[in-house]
């Protein structure tokens, strides 16, 4: 978080990850089959099935409120989502491949925009055991060991980072990258 002051900038915000409990309807942006939560009777105590695997309010939206944000956060895969007071990139368990697939795909066509703009050298390291967080080993109270979901997470976006860099090295003329492996260091 980045607080500026003086130029009316919130000086609070909240980003949630998880699973279908903080999912905000992200998975409706990672498929395009008919999901069950984006019909009745999902949302139905606001008569508004938003694609959270809830009757309506999901908890990342009561501490919103109880934070003083105005609105319940965003999925972060929403189109034109307003994040400056937060986002949910949580997403139900079956998405999480679907998210890492996006995630790699969002990246692959920024790292293309930069290319096109005249980059060609591009330094990018992979994720870190996020699983190994001290903030994740507190909120899932595994102790001093890692919460080994998330490191799932970080090691299925990992397999595809090379691959998708050598794709592009193969196909962009002077396009170099040099991949630094952070989640084995980290880890190590």
């Amino acid at each position: 978080m980045v607080i500026v002051s003086g130029q009316n900038i919130p000086s609070v915000a909240l980003f949630a990850f998880g699973d279908s409990n903080f999912d905000a309807g992200n998975r409706k942006y990672l498929t395009s089959a008919t999901l069950a939560q984006n019909f009745w009777p999902y949302g139905k105590s606001r008569d508004d099935p938003n694609g959270k695997f809830s009757d309506g309010k999901i908890v990342p939206d009561f501490i919103a409120k109880f934070m003083g944000i105005p609105h319940d956060i965003p999925p972060a895969l929403k189109p034109d989502a307003d994040v400056s007071r937060g986002a949910s990139f949580a997403a139900d368990a079956s998405a999480q491949q679907a998210f890492v697939i996006s995630v790699i795909n969002r990246l692959k066509y920024n790292i293309v925009m930069l290319y096109s703009s005249g980059a060609s050298k591009f330094v990018v390291h992979n994720v870190a055991p996020l699983g190994c967080l001290p903030i994740v080993r507190q909120e899932f109270n595994t102790g001093n060991e890692c919460y080994e979901k998330f490191n799932d997470l970080a090691k299925q976006h990992n397999a595809r980072l090379g691959p998708m860099l050598n794709e592009l090295a193969k196909a962009k003329p002077g396009f170099q990258f040099t991949l630094f492996d952070f989640y084995n260091v980290d880890i190590s």
